[in-house]
């Protein structure tokens, strides 16, 4: 009975409503005005800037230490954007030359080694290993014509987990376009927070402490030159975007 009187009621509000021009079942089209209200249909919706990947990355770069004069002061720096550590054993750290199509390692991880939760973990050449912390440190170096790349598995067979290249050169395993200018003694090169990230943002400004998770796939556009490098490890404060 109840359902009989709501339906007799429904019905008769909307026959009120189409008598009195108030009601319409017709949808708006591109455009439309009801009651002194413009509504315009977008064709595209704006989709918002990525900001964080969900894998490890490459996050900054140094190729040779500032008024040293040696080129083998390199560093490595990886960050976690993720929440939960990351295991970096049967991982490895490679490099290419512009002319060499293959793998050489870095360093391989054969024992367990965590990146925190939107932490770091810092890879350097002996040789400043212990005055920038390095979490980890072999004798290899990388060059002005190298490409690099974080590896799950073999070389040249592993997944590749992230790269980053500044050469030219196909084989170089860049991620799109390579990044330019190479970077000059104590400068480095650091991936960006967000895909507005400029320098003085990175360096002086809001994304200082926002982390270096944004990977739109071009290494010319995720990096920034940065002046003065900036070596973070896995005590390093975590950073979250």
């Amino acid at each position: 009975m109840k359902l009989l009187v709501f339906i007799s009621v429904l019905g008769v509000i909307i026959a009120l409503g189409l008598a009195a021009g108030k009601i319409s079942f017709s949808y708006f089209s591109d455009s439309a005005v009801s009651d002194g209200n413009v509504f315009a249909a977008s064709a595209e919706f704006p989709q918002p800037s990525p900001t964080s990947t969900n894998h490890i990355v490459i996050s900054e770069v140094q190729l040779s230490e500032a008024g040293a004069g040696n080129t083998d002061h390199d560093f490595i720096e990886l960050y976690n954007p993720t929440d939960t550590p990351y295991e970096l054993n049967s991982h490895r750290l490679i490099k290419r030359s512009g002319s060499a199509p293959t793998d050489t390692t870095i360093k391989a991880w054969e024992a367990s080694a965590i990146i925190p939760a939107h932490g770091f973990y810092l890879w350097s050449n002996s040789e400043i290993a212990s005055a920038i912390g390095a979490d980890t440190s072999t004798g290899e170096d990388i060059a002005a014509n190298n490409g690099i790349a974080l590896r799950n598995g073999s070389e040249n067979t592993g997944t590749i987990i992230d790269s980053l290249s500044w050469s030219s050169a196909a084989q170089s395993i860049k991620e799109g376009t390579e990044f330019t200018p190479d970077p000059g003694d104590g400068a480095s090169m650091e991936r960006k927070a967000y895909s507005t990230s400029d320098v003085t943002s990175m360096t002086t400004g809001s994304d200082v402490n926002k982390g270096n998770g944004y990977d739109s796939g071009n290494n010319a556009t995720d990096f920034i030159l940065r002046p003065v490098s900036q070596p973070q490890n896995s005590s390093s404060t975590a950073e979250i975007p």
